[in-house]
């Protein structure tokens, strides 16, 4: 069957593919549309199940937006079933808490297996940062394996956005954003360090 131009436009708004991954899709299936579309979708799922597996495997989640070079150089991830077997998920007791701390170690976030995450920062004003950061990079780091490879941030550029000191004047500027998001800006006192002179 002749793949026309009509028949990858098509293709193309139902999926959001390049040109080419739609022609090639096409010429798969034959010029079915409807197959075509399939074969995109699993051609995604692989390459984000083969992404998600070399995560997992590594136990990490790489820095993929700079807002989020913050969270540092790797993210473990911690499951709770490992040491406890089965429970509620949450951590309830010293010795859990203990077994998430070293996790954690040096780093700002430990991914909890079935349950979220926990941050860390030098500040309140940096941990706030951090976990509104992490789930937006996760979300446009998915999004983008859906468009092919994807390139991390590298490690000297997670250095040069790592906060070192807790007064960083872009730490209060995102804080007096998410307060007044939040409508709770009134109730705070802008600290000495912050205060425009």
């Amino acid at each position: 069957m002749e793949i026309t131009t009509q028949k990858i436009k098509e293709l193309r708004e139902q999926c959001g593919a390049g040109i080419m991954e739609c022609r090639s899709a096409l010429a798969v299936s034959e010029g079915d549309v409807e197959k075509a579309l399939a074969v995109l979708k699993e051609k995604g799922l692989t390459k984000a199940a083969k992404r998600a597996e070399r995560v997992t495997m590594q136990g990490l989640i790489e820095t993929y937006i700079h807002t989020a070079g913050r969270i540092g150089h790797e993210v473990p991830v911690w499951d709770i079933r490992d040491k406890f077997g089965d429970t509620n998920l949450l951590v309830v007791n010293t010795e859990q808490g203990r077994d998430l701390a070293g996790t954690l170690a040096g780093n700002k976030v430990v991914l909890m297996s079935g349950h979220g995450f926990a941050a860390a920062g030098q500040s309140l004003l940096e941990t706030i940062w951090i976990a509104v950061y992490l789930p937006t990079n996760a979300r446009v780091y998915l999004e983008a394996l859906r468009l092919g490879e994807v390139r991390f941030l590298s490690a000297g550029e997670i250095e040069h956005t790592i906060i070192r000191n807790p007064q960083a004047p872009e730490l209060w500027r995102a804080w007096e954003y998410w307060t007044r998001r939040a409508g709770c800006a009134d109730m705070l006192e802008t600290p000495p360090w912050a205060r425009k002179e």
